[in-house]
């Protein structure tokens, strides 16, 4: 499928495709709270032009995607899952505000910098994406 906009700046410098994410979540407080121009203008099209392009759930923001000239900013994981559940999404463009993960642990766990290492030793060889890849296909397809 072509597109015109193929990164957050494209999106950004048009007006015929409304974009949002949802109200209160950490995406909206990310474009809320960033110092980036861009971002701050398109929160302000957001939140005060345009009100109703943010959503109050996820499966609302995606609805609102399929019923089209809507973008919808939400968590790479995720929209990865949703890309290959509805064959009419896409993902467009990399991921803008990419964020770790983590893993909850007992307080006082002695094996914590083991696991931090072994995180970042994964990340830093490419294999944690890898394996992301690779299950969040197999969750989601079966």
């Amino acid at each position: 499928m072509n597109t015109p906009i193929q990164t957050v700046t494209d999106l950004a410098s048009q007006t015929r495709i409304k974009y949002g994410t949802v109200k209160s979540s950490g995406i909206s407080g990310f474009f809320k709270n960033t110092d980036i121009e861009h971002f701050s203008k398109m929160w302000a099209q957001m939140s005060e032009i345009q009100p109703s392009s943010m959503v109050d759930t996820t499966e609302e923001g995606f609805n609102k995607v399929n019923e089209g000239n809507y973008a919808f900013f939400w968590d790479t994981t995720v929209n990865k899952y949703k890309t290959i559940e509805d064959c009419d999404l896409m993902e467009v463009g990399p991921p803008f505000d990419p964020k770790g993960f983590g893993i909850g642990v007992p307080t006082g766990a002695t094996y914590t910098e083991e696991l931090s290492m072994a995180i970042l030793k994964l990340s830093d060889t490419g294999r944690l994406n890898e394996m992301e890849n690779k299950y969040v296909t197999i969750l989601f397809t079966g």
